[in-house]
C-alpha cells in the first residue's frame, strides 16, 4: 500500500488533498477533495468506481485503507475520523 498525504492536483478546478493506492485484491486509487469528497478509481479499468460526495464537512486530510480489511478511514479539519466498509 502506497500513501501520500497533502498532494496538491487541481482537476476541473477542485484540487485535490489526499491521494491513495489501497493494493489489497484490486488496486484502488483514492483521492480526497478539499470540499470533502472522497472517489475510488478502478485501475485495471481505468474508471471511477464509485465516489462520496460531501463525506466530510471539510476537506479531507488523510486517507487510509486498514492491510487485509475492507475498511478505509478518513479525516477532516471538521474534528471528524469516519471509517468506510467497502
Amino acid at each position: 500500500m502506497l500513501f501520500y498525504n497533502t498532494c496538491t492536483h487541481i482537476i476541473s478546478k477542485v484540487c485535490m488533498a489526499v491521494v491513495l493506492l489501497c493494493a489489497d485484491g484490486h488496486p484502488i486509487l483514492v483521492t480526497g477533495s478539499t470540499l470533502g469528497h472522497i472517489a475510488l478509481w478502478n485501475l485495471e479499468e481505468r474508471r471511477l468506481q464509485s465516489q462520496m460526495r460531501e463525506a466530510h464537512n471539510g476537506g479531507v486530510t488523510s486517507l487510509y485503507c486498514l492491510p487485509s480489511e475492507p475498511l478505509m478511514v478518513t479525516s477532516s479539519p471538521d474534528n471528524s475520523l469516519k471509517v468506510w466498509h467497502a
